[in-house]
């Protein structure tokens, strides 16, 4: 009886043992994999910080490059792509003038409802033109010091930011985001400025022609620095072009390290600031990262 009630206590002892054991082995596998985990998010941090850093340094050099006092040297403002490889990875970076976008605060109506339909806005078209309209025609009074009256300030525009289209009645998503690339807020002027449009802001001008804009933007290729002679406009929508100097230019810059990690930044950087430096940055967001 004692010899058979130690082999049940031995074995008992042993099944214990035996299941401390694989406990024991369940809580070391799923240290390891935390920590493996925690590895390969450190890595994609330290990847992405990289990342970051490669297209900061391209928002840099891009608004640098457009001081340059050699013209021939000079980046352009079109669109242009500019591509090099830099700590480890590389950096692409397109620059557009605001001044070959579409201002909100001042284009005519026919060119915001051409805007608007070029971008898929059918019939709602004309209504979203005239609620811009309309927004610009009811700015926000002042109301000045020791005077009942209420007067517009001239210098508060009716869109401070290209966002403010949201929140026009009939705005959906997918055709704010259409717009957004090709308006701006910065030129207040009804004009474009054509050595500086990109293709899509041309094709939505009203009579635009898509064979003479191809046509024109290929001469417009062809010019090299800022004292060649610039490509003559198209015909069909010259009557909404004006060439203007640079005030204003958003950078694109997108950077890939060597290991995959991608990163957007995108950046409104004003030109010759009013306290003397090279340029001013009035926007500094994270894009979307290119397909």
């Amino acid at each position: 009886m004692r010899s058979s009630a130690r082999i049940r206590q031995r074995g008992a002892a042993l099944l214990i043992v035996l299941w401390m054991l694989l406990l024991m082995s369940l809580l070391a596998a799923a240290f390891v994999a935390t920590t493996r985990s925690d590895l390969a998010i450190a890595r994609n941090d330290v990847e992405s910080a990289r990342a970051s850093a490669l297209a900061d340094a391209g928002i840099t050099r891009a608004a640098l490059a457009l001081g340059d006092g050699n013209p021939v040297l000079r980046w352009r403002v079109d669109g242009t792509p500019y591509r090099w490889a830099f700590g480890g990875g590389t950096i692409t970076v397109t620059i557009v003038g605001e001044g070959g976008k579409i201002d909100l605060n001042a284009a005519p109506l026919e060119v915001i409802e051409s805007l608007f339909r070029h971008a898929g806005a059918g019939a709602a078209a004309a209504d979203l033109a005239q609620a811009v309209l309309d927004r610009r025609q009811a700015r926000p009074a002042q109301q000045q010091v020791g005077d009942d009256r209420a007067t517009i300030d001239p210098s508060e525009p009716a869109f401070a930011s290209i966002d403010d289209l949201g929140a026009l009645p009939g705005m959906t998503a997918p055709l704010l985001h259409a717009v957004l690339p090709l308006v701006t807020v910065y030129t207040r002027v009804p004009t474009i400025d054509p050595n500086a449009a990109p293709r899509e802001v041309l094709l939505s001008l009203p009579g635009a022609d898509p064979a003479e804009i191809d046509a024109f933007l290929a001469a417009r290729v062809q010019q090299v620095g800022g004292d060649a002679v610039p490509a003559p406009p198209p015909a069909s929508i010259a009557r909404y072009l004006a060439a203007a100097a640079i005030s204003a230019v958003t950078i694109r810059a997108a950077a890939t390290t060597d290991t995959g990690a991608v990163f957007v930044r995108e950046a409104l950087v004003q030109m010759r600031d009013i306290q003397g430096t090279p340029y001013a940055v009035r926007r500094w967001t994270q894009s979307v990262a290119p397909e």
